[in-house]
């Protein structure tokens, strides 16, 4: 079987193949979340048309900004997703799937990885492929800062390798891109002290007028 994964590894990462095919859809959603807190977004992919047989996959998503204020950390580890029952590869023996998660940080991007010695047939009907975890960093965050989660559509791409001298790569087409959006504000150390002076006040002036 590690042999299998090396090839598998070796045939995803190299989109240099003359049996290559279009044909995925990859769709990345959307969270919005607290400055600070931490969520998640679902990764799935389909067939744009028909079916087609899958036995690997390797998917890199990227973050990026539209302001300098804060950063979105990628959890690591990242969710476990092979209980859900909407996985790829779900039904598939936990003994002959195998699942690689790498998470950068320092380049901003999560890759995923998963082969299967028993290849699975995706449709038209999106299928979870991965749960992208994430903590984010508030710094002057403002309410309403987006982050945009970008698939690598040059680094990605699924295959089909059940006939080693005929394998098939799927390349993904443009995809669907996700977004993070912050719904709170994150106040400076400056509007703590005066919302904490303020809060001093009216309760000693309510203390007062209680014993007037």
């Amino acid at each position: 079987m590690g042999l299998r994964i090396l090839c598998a590894i070796a045939l995803i990462c190299s989109l240099c193949i003359a049996n290559a095919k279009a044909g995925i859809i990859v769709e990345v959603g959307d969270a919005s979340i607290s400055a600070g807190g931490s969520g998640y977004v679902d990764v799935t992919a389909k067939s744009d048309s028909g079916s087609i047989s899958i036995s690997a996959y390797a998917v890199v998503i990227g973050v990026s900004s539209a302001t300098l204020n804060g950063s979105i950390s990628f959890d690591d580890p990242q969710t476990d997703i092979s209980s859900d029952s909407n996985f790829l590869f779900s039904g598939v023996a936990s003994g002959d799937y195998l699942t690689y998660v790498y998470v950068d940080n320092g380049s901003g991007n999560v890759s995923y990885l998963d082969y299967t010695n028993t290849p699975v047939t995706l449709n038209t009907t999106s299928k979870l492929i991965a749960r992208v975890s994430f903590t984010h960093i508030a710094i002057n965050t403002s309410e309403g800062d987006t982050f945009t989660l970008t698939v690598d559509t040059t680094n990605s791409s699924f295959s089909d390798d059940s006939d080693p001298f005929n394998p098939v790569v799927h390349l993904i087409g443009t995809p669907r891109n996700g977004q993070i959006t912050v719904t709170a504000s994150v106040p400076e150390p400056s509007s703590f002290i005066v919302l904490l002076t303020l809060g001093t006040a009216i309760g000693l002036r309510r203390g007062r007028r209680q014993t007037s």
